[in-house]
């Protein structure tokens, strides 16, 4: 009885592996992009991965408490769906119990990129004060002076570049400012 239960037993994962080997499908519990591919075909769990990237993803672009939002390919970032289903297939049966994530292949349009963060300048400026005063009521308040920031396209657009899979998974990316006192 006892030999009985193991051949059983080693029958079912067999069988388990063979049905996800052979019908090239991924492991249970594989994340990428919070997206479940567990149990999807290979091109499943691309067409999931593709349809959350183009149709619900928003990046965060943030200065502090400031933030913008845009969609990926607003700012040239497209995902390699097909890249990121074979790391989660490289994955295995690493997901088992308790859940793997899949950091996603992403890429950057650098024209696009560039244009992007040109545009962006105006709206994430803010221009230097120089302390001075001003009325309140009928009595002088003395203002304090507050320093600018810029954004400096170049070193964020070497930051993005170096961290765009952290930038797709999480969907934050800190902006680069230049203080101005």
């Amino acid at each position: 009885v006892l030999f009985g239960l193991i051949a059983l037993m080693i029958a079912l994962v067999g069988v388990f592996l063979g049905t996800h080997l052979i019908g090239g499908r991924l492991f249970a519990n594989v994340w990428a992009l919070n997206v479940n591919l567990g149990e999807l075909t290979y091109q499943e769990a691309a067409a999931a991965l593709q349809n959350r990237w183009s149709t619900s993803m928003q990046i965060q672009l943030r200065d502090g408490d400031r933030i913008w939002a845009a969609s990926p390919s607003q700012f040239g970032l497209s995902l390699d769906a097909a890249a990121t289903v074979e790391a989660a297939r490289g994955v295995g049966m690493a997901g088992m119990p308790f859940g793997y994530s899949v950091m996603p292949v992403v890429t950057m349009d650098l024209l696009t990129t560039q244009n992007f963060f040109l545009d962006l300048t105006e709206q994430t400026k803010v221009l230097p004060y120089n302390a001075g005063f001003e009325w309140q009521g009928d009595t002088l308040v003395g203002k304090p002076g507050t320093d600018g920031r810029f954004l400096d396209v170049a070193a964020t657009i070497a930051s993005l570049n170096t961290n765009l899979s952290l930038v797709g998974a999480t969907g934050v990316f800190n902006l680069v400012m230049t203080e101005m006192p």
